[in-house]
């Protein structure tokens, strides 16, 4: 499940704004089940057998947060296609701005990261590696080298969880570089040694990019991260680096967590 992107008073402003004394904009029963099941796989009227309003209260309070902001976002969608006056009192329209605000925070432009978040979050289960993704999410924009530096936290942690599941000693002073190093021969990751890339280029190749990737991570993060002091000629990266680095630290956690799933569904 998809929890802590939207706080108790966000998931509140969200009820109070759309539940308009049972009514939802101006939808009728069998339009506003037609549009959440459209949206969110739920006829919200029917499931909960309440009013409008009060269905997508309760919908708020037990659903994902995923699935909130997926209902919201295309409500917000329908509310732009309609005459915003018909549709929304004088406060609602005044508040209308700041729900927009809400949602642009998970806009197109980090659905990748948001959804890559989510599934790791289920994965490990783990509250210090769902803490460095929350974090990594809210900094992005503003501390793009703190970024970078939970990028690579986020790999030693993975690197970290999958040999302890395993039983495999490691040093605590053991880099990132050595740890994937551990976890890619014991999971049979190794471009030279995978069965797939010996037959198959492409897949070496990509398998190579991961190395190459957590290398690459190791180093900006040393260079450009939060973990040294800097120097007087230091600059930040701009912001779109430090999204490049959570979103290659993501998915190859992501792959590696996967591959470690199947590893021991097959050997268990």
């Amino acid at each position: 499940m998809c929890k802590g992107l939207l706080s108790f008073n966000d998931k509140n402003f969200i009820s109070t704004f759309f539940n308009d004394g049972g009514y939802v904009l101006n939808f009728s029963n069998s339009e506003f089940d037609d549009f959440t099941l459209n949206s969110v796989g739920i006829p919200l009227q029917t499931q909960y057998k309440l009013s409008k309003g009060k269905s997508f209260v309760e919908f708020i309070n037990q659903a994902d947060d995923g699935e909130i902001i997926k209902l919201v976002t295309d409500l917000i969608e329908y509310i732009e296609y309609q005459n915003i006056e018909d549709l929304l009192t004088v406060e609602k329209r005044n508040l209308y701005p700041k729900l927009k605000a809400l949602m642009s925070k998970f806009s197109t432009n980090q659905t990748f990261s948001s959804t890559l978040v989510t599934d790791v979050k289920e994965k490990f289960n783990d509250v210090y590696i769902a803490s460095q993704l929350s974090i990594m999410m809210s900094l992005v924009e503003e501390s793009p080298s703190d970024v970078i530096g939970k990028s690579k936290e986020l790999l030693e942690s993975c690197f970290k969880h999958i040999l302890d599941e395993f039983d495999e000693e490691y040093s605590p002073s053991s880099t990132v570089v050595q740890l994937r190093k551990q976890v890619f021969l014991k999971l049979n990751l190794d471009p030279k040694e995978n069965v797939s890339a010996k037959n198959n280029n492409d897949v070496k190749k990509i398998l190579s990019s991961f190395i190459q990737v957590v290398d690459g991570l190791n180093s900006l993060r040393n260079d450009k991260g939060d973990g040294h002091g800097k120097g007087k000629n230091y600059t930040e990266l701009p912001v779109r680096y430090a999204k490049l680095a959570m979103n290659a630290s993501l998915t190859i956690v992501h792959f590696t967590w996967d591959t470690y799933k199947m590893h021991i569904g097959k050997y268990k």
